[in-house]
């Protein structure tokens, strides 16, 4: 997996000339909203004393954003913006593969409604009862960096699978103070955020593209995409099978998928795109 972290002081170091001219005006987002105060701070000072008076304000302890390339159950990429963030969290997140279990991500890469989660309902029981379980760990180690409960939010991007998640969290146990208004107030923050970061193209990820490959390999890719197996492959392209298997291996190895099945998933999106 490739995994970067940024922060409020990389937004500052970023060349002007690559912000959309259209995110530094002001007069497209409501005076009191958060991606207006955003765009008018001066500095990642400014912004930081704007970010902890929403999160105060909204009820919220915590914000973790992510950028996620996800191929079908598995995340190949990620890049954070740590800011807000439990102090160590994103490097601990990344070491022990919580991406992969992590119910929140899987809900949000289907639907784009806000998740209200608490600690105790994310897992079931009989996986949080084995003490060396993944499950078990995430939830010790969330509750470790102050993070019991709140709110995940999935944002699509242009990239066809490339996802942000946004978690708000708190140090509350349980739901009950997770109101209508709790959830509404979240995704505004989580979207106003979003689209400040999002002005940055140096922050998002790469969008899969065919560059570089050969005929061979993009016309493989292509029967993928179709569902066809190895050996049909072999056979449409006139190929044998030590072949095709020669460049499958080279196609995971570039997309940085873990088995066939997701490379397979890529190849549709590329098509799909």
């Amino acid at each position: 997996m490739i995994f970067a972290t940024f922060n409020e002081d990389d937004l500052d170091a970023a060349p002007a000339h690559t912000i959309a001219p259209a995110a530094l005006l002001d007069g497209d987002a409501p005076v009191d909203s958060l991606l207006q105060r955003l765009r008018i701070a001066g500095n990642a000072d400014a912004r930081r004393v704007a970010m902890h008076g929403a999160l105060r304000d909204a009820g919220f302890d915590w914000l973790c954003y992510t950028r996620i390339l996800r191929i079908g159950e598995h995340v190949s990429h990620a890049m954070w913006f740590d800011s807000y963030s439990p102090a160590g969290w994103p490097d601990a997140y990344q070491r022990a593969s919580f991406f992969d279990i992590d119910p929140r991500v899987a809900f949000v890469c289907r639907s784009e409604w806000p998740f209200a989660w608490d600690l105790d309902s994310l897992f079931n029981r009989s996986a949080l009862n084995q003490p060396g379980s993944q499950e078990r760990r995430f939830v010790d180690a969330a509750l470790a960096s102050g993070s019991a409960s709140g709110v995940t939010v999935g944002i699509a991007t242009a990239n066809p699978v490339e996802r942000c998640v946004v978690t708000l969290s708190s140090r509350h146990p349980g739901q009950q103070w997770l109101s209508d208004t709790t959830l509404g107030a979240a995704y505004g923050l989580a979207v106003d955020l979003h689209e400040f970061i999002d002005a940055h193209p140096q922050f998002r990820l790469p969008r899969l593209n065919s560059d570089g490959l050969s005929a061979d390999q993009q016309a493989i890719l292509q029967c993928m995409a179709m569902g066809m197996h190895d050996s049909d492959i072999a056979h449409e392209l006139s190929m044998t099978r030590s072949e095709v298997s020669h460049h499958l291996k080279q196609l995971i190895q570039r997309y940085h998928a873990n088995s066939k099945v997701q490379l397979a998933y890529i190849a549709g999106a590329l098509e799909r795109d």
